[in-house]
């Protein structure tokens, strides 16, 4: 992974990204966010009852709120959780590519630039914890994309980093063929 800030339990990471990443971020786990995305220029994660986590900046002291929020959760929900939601707060950076797939019955994607820092403010039940993003087009088939992003469709989880430059190299190029400039 990118920084693997999880394992450090700190914001800051040794290695500062100087090139945009590409990030999956899911709007619910069958998208029934996804509208409410769209049309409010953002991507968003749910997990109810975790107002205010930008208080938060260490991933030990996260992991301790969501235990106390979510006490039925197993130890392997509660490290996957937290890993997909700081990475949603601090890893996930303005410049990020984003895409959200538009349903679990479709074969669409929105491709998206990530163009503001995380905010909290209930917008949906599959969208409360949001980043800002610029959509730079809303309706890209998956067969569109190059096999070693088209991988990342299948992975579990609301957040799922994808690749570096070289993988936002080869969304651009399939961005340019579209339209897309």
């Amino acid at each position: 992974m990118k920084n693997d800030v999880a394992a450090s339990g700190t914001k800051e990471s040794i290695l500062e990204p100087l090139e945009p990443s590409l990030w999956l971020i899911r709007a619910g786990d069958k998208g029934q966010g996804a509208q409410t995305a769209l049309e409010n220029n953002c991507v968003g994660i749910g997990y109810g009852g975790l107002p205010g986590l930008h208080l938060i900046k260490e991933y030990e002291k996260l992991k301790e709120h969501y235990k106390k929020t979510h006490p039925e959760d197993n130890k392997y929900q509660v490290g996957q959780i937290i890993r997909q939601i700081w990475n949603f707060m601090y890893e996930v950076k303005v410049g990020d590519f984003v895409l959200l797939p538009l349903g679990q019955k479709s074969n669409a994607l929105a491709v998206g630039k990530i163009v503001g820092e995380y905010q909290y403010k209930h917008l949906h039940s599959e969208i409360e914890q949001y980043r800002p993003v610029h959509w730079l087009k809303k309706d890209v088939n998956k067969d569109e994309f190059e096999p070693e992003i088209q991988e990342s469709f299948d992975d579990r989880g609301t957040v799922h980093y994808i690749g570096d430059l070289d993988v936002v190299n080869k969304l651009k190029d399939m961005l340019k063929k579209l339209g897309v400039n």
